[in-house]
């Protein structure tokens, strides 16, 4: 990786799925980096330096080998980085039957949920890219105007993970540490909701991590359980790096077939719960459906 500094950012809470889910993200913008960097010492890095004028910059940047070549380099990171979350799913959904002593299933609805996530989670990853690429062409830019020598501009171009980035508020290795905690919970807890909904269960218990890190709100959330599958898939995430979990407790089930069709979806992407055919943007995960 570029710089030691990452290493103290992969959390030792994470478990080795985690782990990987972080490096995935955080390599591939490591590899776009030494990209840009190899690129500087081009014929075309050298016209697009020379410009003074912010409007012929970006045009001469939006026809670039280096524009074209980070695009594609985005999608690829995109799709690379959800990947896991299919094993993150199935990880929650063997949860849930094992809780509920029932065989570990797959339905036409397990799909539809985890085609959602790989909506969410890859839009999130996308945006993390296009961020850490904006402030790539913005230290381009900037280098342009101050004249810098292609060795300062290629020193600022590999510390810019450990910079704040464009409109987001935060550094990458920071964004990326959220984004892991975040999604892998939002994963693991879909598929196992998406069980409990399978196997009938209509009330769920939501809980912390029982730590002293455990936020006043994701208290207060424990305290009012249970929930019905439609507050819980409301509530979770409570919010960034989110790590309560779901749990079906000892309440009844409901007849299976009243739930037929239910699709969890814990993200806040519009999708009618009623409707089992899985929206696009299905990247082959292979389940065995019933």
């Amino acid at each position: 990786m570029i710089g030691k500094a990452y290493t103290s950012f992969v959390k030792k809470s994470f478990s080795r799925d985690e782990r990987n889910f972080y490096n995935l993200l955080s390599n591939g913008i490591d590899e776009n980096l030494l990209y840009v960097v190899s690129w500087l010492k081009t014929h075309e890095a050298h016209t697009l330096l020379e410009c003074d004028d912010e409007d012929e910059f970006d045009e001469i940047f939006a026809l670039s080998t280096l524009h074209s070549e980070l695009n594609s380099r985005i999608q690829r990171n995109t799709l690379n980085g959800i990947q896991p979350l299919s094993k993150f799913y199935k990880v929650g959904s063997r949860l849930g039957h094992n809780q509920l002593r029932t065989t570990q299933r797959y339905t036409k609805q397990d799909k539809a949920a985890l085609s959602i996530l790989n909506q969410y989670v890859g839009d999130t990853i996308y945006n993390v890219n296009v961020d850490s690429c904006l402030n790539v062409k913005d230290i381009l830019w900037n280098g342009a105007l101050a004249g810098l020598a292609i060795s300062l501009l290629a020193k600022d171009i590999l510390a810019s993970p450990y910079k704040i980035t464009p409109r987001s508020g935060s550094t990458v290795d920071r964004r990326c540490t959220m984004i892991t905690t975040t999604e892998y919970g939002r994963a693991v807890n879909t598929g196992l909701l998406q069980a409990y909904v399978n196997e009938g269960v209509y009330k769920v218990d939501i809980v912390t991590a029982g730590d002293d890190r455990v936020c006043d709100d994701c208290i207060e959330i424990e305290k009012n359980n249970p929930y019905t599958i439609e507050e819980a898939m409301g509530l979770l995430p409570v919010h960034p790096d989110c790590r309560c979990s779901i749990s079906s407790g000892n309440h009844d089930r409901v007849d299976p077939e009243l739930m037929e069709g239910f699709v969890v979806n814990m993200t806040d992407n519009d999708y009618n719960i009623s409707d089992t055919n899985s929206p696009s943007g299905d990247f082959g995960f292979d389940f065995t459906f019933n």
